[in-house]
């Protein structure tokens, strides 16, 4: 008695698992095969190569110079124009310093020995 139970108990359990399984599975695949798989390869990828830079000794040569003279120009062009700035501040200074000096606003320096005169 106890083995028939435990032979229902194993197919009543076999049963339901067979049936969830089914349940689980309910697509259906049929393979339909027309000869071997052929493999086809994926095109190459290529990288480009990086690009070949040549500089020559007479090219360095003159774009250095070039370089350098545009430099040396602007160098030159800030310095007139900076002379020129202090030029026109030392004049206005002076300037103001005379106006200063001949309205009685302030007293005239004294003179500084060692100093020349203008």
């Amino acid at each position: 008695m106890k083995r028939i139970v435990t032979q229902l108990l194993a197919a009543a359990g076999l049963a339901a698992g067979a049936c969830g399984v089914a349940q689980a599975h309910t697509d259906l695949n049929i393979g339909l095969s027309l000869g071997t798989p052929v493999y086809t390869r994926p095109a190459p990828v290529y990288a480009a190569p990086q690009p070949v830079i040549t500089v020559t000794a007479a090219g360095a040569t003159a774009t250095i110079v070039a370089i350098t003279i545009a430099v040396i120009t602007a160098m030159s062009a800030a310095g007139t124009a900076m002379t020129a700035i202090g030029a026109t501040t030392t004049a206005a200074a002076a300037a103001t310093m005379a106006t200063a000096v001949a309205v009685g606003a302030i007293e005239p320096a004294p003179a500084r020995p060692g100093l020349a005169e203008d």
